[in-house]
């Protein structure tokens, strides 16, 4: 069904824009009508738009729109602000025109009767499983500005961890790739000329000489089909993890590589210890709550795990018990978990686990990026020195053979 772009003045003078699904132009206009104002313009939205291709306002929404959208609802909601009136001032205030043209959908399912549950709810791929059941928990408890608050903290927090982490994760590749510029320049494009000028000399050549040009015209002949293969093999891994087999072999992968393997742990972790004393600080229950935190973990194997335990509170096992086979919490988590359980202060418990293992994840990033540095720089020494060797080591020979 084609999509319609709209603007409408209203009765109060304000002009709103927003979008309309309809068979065709005739009925977007009826069924806008029935919404009131006058209608000023309403055009078809095309599948592919230059315009929005290159407009920096019209992209992706991500987290930090997110945050910057919770963060001001729970202010004006604090301020005794209705949820409506709080909607339409963000609706002007947001600079992202995807998150805009939602939340004015979102104005008019709450001006249609519709619970701000049920309006964030229809926008799954915006606000993850565990935002939308606490906005229910908020909505029905009365106390809708202290659930935007928290979450303001909680996706505050949680972007710091992740961008520590992704750095982490995206630091060796970069090294790498700096390195492999550095060592196909030289072999590619420097170490051939000095191969011309030992070519015309003569002789038999230095061992370490023979290696270095007989690498440069490997890389020379081989770099575009090396490339190419990288690229192939790149692709075809992304399409294997989109198999429900890929995903647990490559995340099961994932877990066993050394400190790579520790940081992915310990970081979701400490997004599940957060979630879920968020969620049962709510009210939410325990069985539920594990479902919904499910969501915000990344791995499929701790993933797997959570769903294993929370079947088992449902069987009767206390929490303690539900998480002694899973195998990727740590000891200590677990162990915590427990006494927090059987003291009747789970959610504290969890909130001091979720701490203690940020500061593990903080500790563990800083090891990886310190580790890293000096190795590159003694990789990328010992290569240069390699190659500067094998360069001058002619060179001494065709000297001393002129000298005589």
């Amino acid at each position: 069904m084609p999509t319609f772009n709209y603007k409408v003045e209203m009765s109060d003078g304000t002009v709103r824009e927003n979008s309309i699904d309809a068979g065709d132009k005739k009925a977007a206009i009826v069924l806008i009508e029935k919404k009131g104002g006058k209608i000023i313009t309403i055009s078809k939205q095309s599948e592919f738009s230059f315009e929005a291709l290159f407009d920096k306002e019209d992209r992706k929404i991500t987290q930090a729109d997110i945050f910057l959208f919770t963060k001001y609802f729970g202010v004006l909601l604090k301020a005794g602000i209705p949820v409506l009136k709080c909607m339409k001032i963000l609706e002007n205030q947001m600079p992202n025109k995807r998150f805009k043209r939602r939340i004015t959908k979102m104005i008019d399912d709450v001006e249609g009767g519709a619970s701000v549950y049920d309006a964030f709810s229809k926008y799954p791929d915006i606000f993850s499983n565990m935002y939308i059941n606490l906005i229910k928990t908020g909505e029905e408890s009365g106390l809708l500005f202290d659930i935007f608050l928290r979450l303001t903290d909680y996706i505050q927090n949680s972007l710091k961890l992740q961008s520590k982490v992704k750095s982490a994760m995206v630091y060796p590749v970069v090294i790498m790739f700096v390195a492999g510029c550095v060592l196909t320049f030289l072999l590619a494009f420097i170490v051939p000329r000095f191969g011309e000028i030992f070519s015309k000399f003569g002789g038999k050549l230095p061992l370490p000489t023979q290696i270095l040009l007989n690498l440069s015209t490997g890389i020379k002949i081989g770099i575009i089909p090396a490339i190419l293969l990288v690229a192939i093999g790149m692709a075809l891994l992304r399409k294997f993890r989109e198999t429900p087999y890929g995903l647990d072999l490559t995340d099961g992968l994932v877990l066993k590589v050394p400190m790579f393997g520790e940081l992915t742990k310990k970081f979701n972790v400490t997004r599940f210890s957060t979630n879920l004393s968020m969620l049962l600080r709510s009210g939410v229950s325990i069985t539920k709550a594990l479902q919904v935190v499910c969501g915000a973990v990344d791995n499929v194997k701790i993933k797997e795990e959570i769903y294993a335990a929370a079947q088992e509170i449902e069987s009767g096992k206390s929490i303690a018990e539900a998480f002694v086979n899973a195998n990727t919490f740590p000891p200590m988590a677990k162990q915590m978990i427990s006494v927090g359980d059987e003291t009747g202060n789970l959610e504290d418990m969890l909130q001091n686990v979720a701490e203690f293992y940020e500061e593990e994840v903080n500790n563990l990033v800083d090891g990886i990026t310190a580790m890293i540095e000096p190795l590159f720089i003694l990789f990328l020494g010992a290569t240069v020195g390699f190659i500067v060797v094998a360069m001058f080591l002619p060179m001494f020979k065709m000297a001393k053979m002129a000298s005589h």
